[in-house]
């Protein structure tokens, strides 16, 4: 039986620096990877996305809400692509690049979380802008 090319999905938002409005972008993308069949990835699609936007509000934003975050998602065919930006002064990603870090960690899971379940993880030169690729 041939298979139907799913049609892309796209979005592109722009919202305060508030958890709350993490949580309601995050049900609004795990709706509509569920409404285009693509429901065995939205588990993974939407822990990867929430820890990105998580990242950006608490760390980049300081849970400023007057801060705006801003984040692209595209899923065509079987690859995903996010990216983050926040106004923030960023973070020195290349001393974080190979760290494994302690399990008890305040902070540092997530970019090991990003770097375990994405193919590619990439930040502009400051910091505050990060790209990941995975394939679902």
């Amino acid at each position: 039986m041939p298979r139907t090319r799913q049609q892309a999905l796209q979005f592109r938002r722009c919202f305060p620096a508030r958890l709350a409005e993490v949580d309601r972008f995050c049900i609004t993308v795990r709706r509509a990877l569920r409404a285009t069949a693509r429901q065995s990835a939205a588990f993974t699609v939407e822990l990867v996305l929430r820890e990105m936007l998580n990242n950006a509000v608490i760390h980049g934003c300081r849970r400023q809400a007057h801060l705006y975050i801003r984040c692209w998602l595209i899923v065509a065919g079987r690859t995903l692509v996010i990216r983050v930006a926040d106004p923030g002064p960023g973070f020195n990603w290349r001393a974080e690049r190979g760290q494994t870090g302690s399990p008890q960690a305040v902070s540092g899971r997530g970019l090991r979380w990003l770097r375990t379940l994405c193919s590619t993880v990439t930040y502009n030169s400051q910091g505050n802008i990060v790209t990941i690729r995975r394939r679902i």
